[in-house]
């Protein structure tokens, strides 16, 4: 019986392949406007995904960065014009931040050398900074979120 049910798997794999292979455009249409319609669901799947293969995804990415490179730069370009417009209390801490105060030696959290950043717990204060590293600047964010 078992071998049975492999052979099965294996002839419907097959057919599988065979059938997308011969509808593949068909099947991409479809695909796009599934995804159009079912926008919350699709990204939460697509995020499920990316966890669970999270070298694969970076690999992908990074492919599609250099096959791509002029849509992507004008993406990242209209992304970033987009969020300074969106935050400008954000962009405007930032850049004073930057000017004004120099990162220190370690990571006020956990002491950490290595990827530090500055973290503004308040952007009416601009200059009111946590120096953290990038692990415990992530933490504070996650759990700024669980907060909301």
């Amino acid at each position: 019986m078992f071998v049975e049910d492999e052979m099965e798997k294996e002839e419907l794999k097959k057919y599988h392949k065979e059938y997308y292979q011969k509808n593949k455009e068909k099947m991409k249409a479809h695909s796009r406007i599934y995804q159009k319609e079912n926008k919350e669901r699709y990204r939460t799947l697509k995020n499920k995904w990316r966890k669970k293969n999270m070298q694969k995804a970076r690999e992908s990415f990074e492919n599609y960065k250099k096959q791509n490179k002029e849509k992507y730069t004008e993406k990242k370009r209209v992304g970033q014009i987009n969020y300074s417009k969106k935050y400008p209390k954000k962009i405007k801490a930032h850049n004073q931040a930057n000017l004004k105060i120099k990162i220190l030696n370690c990571c006020e959290e956990c002491g950490s050398t290595e990827n530090l950043q500055k973290h503004h717990p308040d952007y009416n204060k601009p200059l009111y900074v946590k120096i953290l590293c990038r692990n415990c600047h992530t933490k504070v964010h996650s759990l700024m979120k669980v907060e909301i």
